[in-house]
């Protein structure tokens, strides 16, 4: 209802994540009772997201406004394969922590999400990652040990973090169900039903 609503958007105007528009004229001409309504949009400076990809040659870490755009990046060369978890976990968390630094306003960041080529249960851990030799990995309780700021910290199949991204990026509005294939660091798959990924019983739906 009308009060609801009204609750929801004073919350997102408090917290900056939404910001209201200039008022428009209606173009037509019809006269409404009642207070008038306002217009919002997302605020792209609302919020600040950290992204990261630990791929079998390369590590890359991104940082994204709350519009999807991207406001900074950087990609090292780094064979995962060919080292220890902890190694590539270590590196991981240096580029991490170098980006949050060079952000302007630490205070706008609101997770950090690791993908990689992977089974992930639901506490973070890698179950098992067969390009990268990887087993049993707590790789969301590691790095939380390793950074430099205290955010909420997601480790996502990469597959699902694919279809995630192209949801919220708007490009699957026409259809209820969308497969996405991730052909990269072998086959990965994601399924995303009606705007949510699809995880299945237990959590591997998309593999």
């Amino acid at each position: 209802n009308r009060s609801s609503i009204g609750n929801i958007i004073a919350d997102l105007l408090s917290d900056r994540l939404v910001i209201e528009l200039p008022s428009k004229v209606r173009l037509d001409g019809a006269i409404r009772g009642g207070r008038p309504g306002i217009t919002i949009e997302i605020d792209p400076q609302g919020a600040t997201f950290i992204g990261a990809e630990i791929g079998v040659e390369s590590l890359t870490v991104v940082a994204a406004d709350l519009a999807a755009r991207e406001i900074g990046r950087h990609t090292i060369g780094f064979a995962a394969v060919a080292n220890p978890p902890e190694v590539a976990i270590d590196r991981l968390a240096d580029m991490v922590n170098a980006m949050i630094d060079r952000l302007p306003d630490r205070s706008r960041i609101r997770g950090l999400c690791v993908s990689i080529p992977a089974l992930v249960d639901d506490r973070g851990a890698v179950r098992n990652a067969l390009v990268l030799g990887w087993q049993q990995v707590p790789l969301s309780a590691l790095l939380k040990q390793r950074l430099h700021l205290n955010v909420p910290i997601f480790v996502e199949n990469d597959a699902n973090a694919f279809a995630i991204a192209e949801t919220y990026r708007g490009t699957t509005r026409r259809a209820d169900v969308v497969a996405f294939l991730l052909i990269e660091n072998g086959a990965g798959g994601g399924i995303v039903i009606r705007g949510r990924l699809f995880r299945g019983g237990d959590g591997f739906a998309g593999e």
